[in-house]
């Protein structure tokens, strides 16, 4: 049985979901496409634990919004010297993006990737090359079903491992003491 706080942190959890993908679904409806707060954390979400649990067609707009913005965050990189060669290449990468019916197997890197790309690659070229081959893999991931209370679980778990952990901690301790005790014992009765 759910107790109050338990219920309203699984309410919580599927109005963020909800939230989300109602922003989701805004971005890909409209026709002026901007980025905000909601989508990138939702980004950096999936980047941190791998689940997708977004409609994939709303969720493909927005990482090829996010693929063209790269460009943007690299502007000062002088790779790619006609602006023709960058237009072909972005234009390829969404395409690739485009052609998947379902989530590739390497959306979680491919979201770190487009979330903090500057964390792992300096140059526009390096980071480019990473993403397409994470849009070169073949295998699909299925849309999973949000689970709200899998954190509080989780949560829960963990302290209970810490729990018994010292239990198991505390009657070690408690069984080394008593066999001191005897053998102390026995010392003694040796020596009188």
């Amino acid at each position: 049985m759910t107790t109050p706080p338990e219920q309203a942190q699984n309410s919580q959890t599927s109005n963020t979901h909800e939230e989300n993908a109602k922003y989701l679904q805004e971005f890909n409806d409209s026709t002026d496409k901007k980025d905000n707060e909601q989508l990138t954390s939702l980004v950096e979400q999936i980047a941190l634990n791998g689940v997708n649990c977004y409609n994939w067609t709303h969720l493909q707009a927005y990482l090829s919004f996010k693929i063209q913005q790269l460009f943007e965050t690299f502007a000062g990189d002088k790779t790619f010297s006609p602006p023709e060669e960058k237009d072909n290449i972005m234009k390829a990468l969404v395409s690739e993006l485009d052609k998947f019916k379902q989530a590739p197997f390497t959306l979680q890197r491919l979201c770190e990737l487009l979330s903090q790309p500057n964390k792992y690659y300096k140059k526009l070229d390096r980071v480019l090359n990473s993403i397409e081959k994470c849009l070169s893999v073949k295998t699909t991931l299925p849309q999973e079903i949000p689970q709200p209370n899998k954190a509080s679980s989780t949560a829960e778990d963990s302290t209970t491992t810490e729990e018994s952990s010292t239990k198991v901690e505390n009657t070690n301790e408690t069984e080394q003491t008593e066999t001191l005790s005897s053998e102390d014992k026995n010392s003694m009765d040796v020596e009188e």
